[in-house]
């Protein structure tokens, strides 16, 4: 899927981590993700340590969409919550003009 750059992933999972109510160790558990580095990867604005400039390198925007997807088929309170989810996505995926 490209992005073109205008899905702020970070504010995203922001928004669907509060939506669940969970930790950040929990919530990227949860998705799949081996740990929390990823998501502070993407918090960071897709930037280690010390870089001064943005990548677009792992975790693709792929690897978020897989991971919510897994969340939601795999975990009842995200299967609960899929709605106000897909919600939140759809709003970060077509902002208004």
């Amino acid at each position: 899927m490209k992005t073109n750059g205008k899905i702020d992933e970070a504010k995203m999972l922001e928004d669907i981590r509060e939506i669940l109510q969970l930790s950040i160790e929990d919530f990227v558990y949860q998705m799949g993700w081996p740990n929390s580095k990823y998501y502070d990867y993407i918090k960071n604005g897709r930037k280690r340590p010390g870089e001064t400039e943005k990548k677009k390198t792992h975790p693709t925007i792929n690897k978020v969409f897989t991971g919510i997807n897994e969340a939601i088929d795999n975990y009842e309170n995200w299967k609960e919550k899929s709605s106000e989810i897909t919600a939140v996505v759809m709003v970060h995926l077509m902002p208004s003009v």
